[in-house]
């Protein structure tokens, strides 16, 4: 049975098994407990959970239509969240899995679209088609949310291996691979994110800023999570993320360490600090001095986390680099013949637990590549300091051969970020990692800066034979990682004329 305790949070007996309710059931529930409470913020529009039982009930019942059996697959597009959501979890009612994209992915997420039954996005989407394709209007969109609501129906029961969606990795090294979400799989991940200690600690009282796309699996999280407890869902698209934050004030938010840095040195002077916002980073390490001024300047709890999108949040980060695991994850570190290593030993990290998928949609190859009995390998290295303490030392193909001493980039990149100049970094080697390849430093600068004077601020950091490039901006995944392969042919393709430096004048903006 569902109960309510005297903090609002309303959860159901089975939500800490493989699977309970889904999401609508939630929204319904808090619809007639608190029909006023605010559900979604949607660009500045407060949408209360009695509009949204009634939405999702009309949105599921014109998707109902389309004729889709379920476990089929919906790929689906569009940048009003609050659209997306309710096409998302109402497509989920009737048992559909699906998929998030933006059209401006172009070749990123065809495989996505080939294999879906049905796309549903407005305007134009990349090739190639699906076998069917609507077209979002505003005309019909008015009609659908114009509806008298229907009563809730009975939906098709859920199960712990039910595919809820397609999430999709981050492309770092070439095409994303798509990777099932089962309920079971969800769920675990939706416990370890309302975790105070171990994850971002989302609550009934939560606002939940989403700072990015539901493409990205921690936005999908974060709005499951809201609203199966009763808290608040919030989004606004392409404003200023200091006056965004100021307006709406919220509890957590998850950005990229760079986003993060411009958010900050946007800030005015007498922002005020928000004592109860957690601000979490992902798709790099968080500095030291990001860190610092986060907490100075910003907010209570600054959160630096390993993830990937396979296993999703696998532990915190603290400021010496150390991972400490989550609850139900384990990590174990693998020699060369695949054996356990001891603590102190450098090898290939490896995964398990429920929130870790089974492999990759469509891709045998690479599914008998990174996970073998029953880990999942996710390319990165490592050594356990202690038991439930990892240390990374960087991706196999993220590592510098700084004269036989490895070094991982990341570990370069955060400090050159504290550089005054430099707003955001990549570095890679040119030759294939030889022990003698110099070090390309791709740099994006804020203001018109003297390259012999930011190469002076570098040396002493390298600490090693290295080329400057100043860039306009440096390729990224949805979820902030660093398109190496894309910059490494970019920037080895360039001219000599085509290498001047370029300013820029970015500022944080919330993409979603």
């Amino acid at each position: 049975m569902i109960a309510n305790d005297r903090d609002g949070d309303v959860m159901n007996s089975n939500a800490d098994q493989h699977c309970g309710p889904r999401v609508s059931s939630f929204i319904s529930l808090h619809a007639r407990r608190r029909p006023e409470h605010v559900a979604v913020i949607r660009n500045g529009m407060p949408v209360t959970y009695a509009r949204l039982d009634r939405d999702l009930r009309r949105m599921t019942a014109a998707l109902a239509g389309f004729g889709l059996a379920p476990h089929s697959l919906a790929a689906i597009s569009h940048d009003d969240l609050y659209i997306h959501l309710l096409i998302m979890l109402g497509f989920d009612n009737l048992g559909v899995t699906t998929g998030s994209f933006r059209a401006e992915e172009g070749a990123e997420c065809h495989a996505l679209l080939a294999a879906s039954d049905l796309i549903i996005a407005p305007g134009q989407v990349p090739p190639p088609a699906a076998s069917r394709r609507f077209t979002i209007t505003a005309d019909w969109l008015q009609t659908v949310l114009a509806t008298p609501a229907p009563r809730r129906p009975p939906y098709p029961p859920p199960a712990p291996g039910d595919v809820v969606a397609i999430f999709r990795s981050s492309g770092t090294t070439g095409q994303p691979k798509r990777m099932a979400i089962t309920r079971a799989n969800l769920n675990a991940r939706l416990r370890l994110q309302r975790d105070p200690t171990q994850g971002l600690g989302v609550n009934s009282r939560s606002r939940f800023l989403a700072t990015m796309h539901f493409s990205v699996g921690s936005t999908v999280m974060g709005a499951h999570n809201c609203l199966c407890l009763g808290a608040t869902f919030m989004f606004a698209t392409g404003r200023r993320a200091a006056d965004i934050i100021a307006e709406y004030r919220p509890t957590h938010f998850t950005m990229m360490p760079f986003q993060l840095r411009l958010l900050l040195n946007d800030l005015a002077e007498n922002f005020p600090l928000l004592p109860e916002l957690t601000v979490q980073t992902v798709g790099a390490k968080m500095p030291a001095d990001l860190r610092r001024g986060t907490l100075a300047r910003l907010a209570g709890r600054a959160r630096d986390t390993y993830g990937t999108n396979e296993v999703g949040v696998v532990g915190a980060v603290d400021e010496a680099g150390i991972v400490t695991l989550a609850a139900g994850i384990e990590v174990a570190i693998a020699g060369a013949e695949g054996t356990a290593l001891a603590i102190g030993e450098i090898g290939a990290v490896r995964i398990r637990g429920a929130t870790v998928v089974d492999g990759y949609v469509g891709d045998a190859a690479a599914t008998a590549e990174m996970f073998r009995d029953g880990w999942f390998y996710p390319g990165d290295l490592g050594m356990m300091v202690a038991p439930q303490q990892l240390k990374l030392v960087g991706r196999r193909a993220d590592v510098l051969n700084m004269g036989g001493t490895k070094v991982a980039c990341a570990d370069i990149e955060s400090k050159l970020l504290a550089v005054p100049a430099i707003l955001d970094v990549a570095v890679f080697q040119q030759n294939d990692g030889g022990a003698s390849s110099p070090v390309q430093v791709c740099a994006v600068v804020g203001n018109p800066t003297d390259p012999r004077a930011l190469e002076k601020s570098i040396g002493p950091i390298i600490g090693f034979p290295f080329r400057l490039c100043v860039v306009g901006s440096i390729p990224r995944t949805a979820e902030g990682k660093i398109r190496r392969n894309v910059l490494r042919q970019a920037v080895l393709s360039r001219s000599p004329a085509s290498a001047a430096p370029q300013a820029a004048t970015a500022k944080a903006v919330v993409t979603a």
